[in-house]
């Protein structure tokens, strides 16, 4: 299952942009989301934009934590892909449907005992699991580590790379369930 509704319906918005990523757009989008003049931040207008693709991935990490997997990693292959941004919409969304979510940059297994027991009290906890594929060949050992504690995965990737089974038959292979894969974007510079 590829879970890509949400960057689909964010594409058919018509807000993406027309051109190729470039270089300068990485340097841009590592920066922290600007908040609009309105107040609304980026995660709160994704979740306006397409609140049904935004359920479905809930549903999906709800389905996850019923099934005994609560603990979720959102992670990918290199800084600035949107994993934060896709871990704090699934958060959010959860949250709306009154689930105990959360929020967390590692695993409870890696946490203070008194934190890490704060967080298994939630029904799920979302874990922006931040890059676990490097560039060049998948290096098992160093995904088993950094994916320790953790029950299922949403592998983000920019639109504009690639797919890659391997990195799903990694995590797979380590007995992860995962959930999908959830394509982004740059967005567009500001005029």
């Amino acid at each position: 299952m590829t879970l890509d509704w949400i960057d689909s319906a964010f594409l058919r918005s018509g807000t993406h942009p027309a051109r190729p990523c470039s270089a300068a757009d990485d340097v841009r989008e590592s920066r922290p989301p600007a908040v609009p003049a309105d107040g609304e931040d980026l995660v709160s207008r994704l979740l306006s934009t397409a609140p049904r693709e935004w359920g479905s991935l809930a549903d999906a990490a709800a389905a996850s934590a019923r099934a005994g997997r609560p603990v979720i990693a959102v992670t990918g292959s290199a800084r600035g892909e949107g994993r934060s941004t896709v871990a704090a919409g699934l958060a959010a969304t959860l949250r709306k449907r009154g689930i105990s979510v959360a929020a967390t940059p590692l695993a409870p297994i890696f946490l203070p005992a008194e934190e890490a027991a704060a967080v298994r009290s939630a029904s799920i906890v979302i874990v922006d699991g931040g890059p676990w594929f490097g560039p060049g060949p998948l290096r098992r050992a160093a995904v088993e580590r950094a994916a320790l504690g953790c029950d299922a995965a949403i592998v983000v990737r920019r639109d504009s790379a690639p797919p890659c089974p391997g990195r799903i038959a990694c995590l797979e292979g380590l007995g992860l369930e995962v959930l999908g894969e959830t394509l982004t974007f740059v967005p567009p510079a500001p005029a």
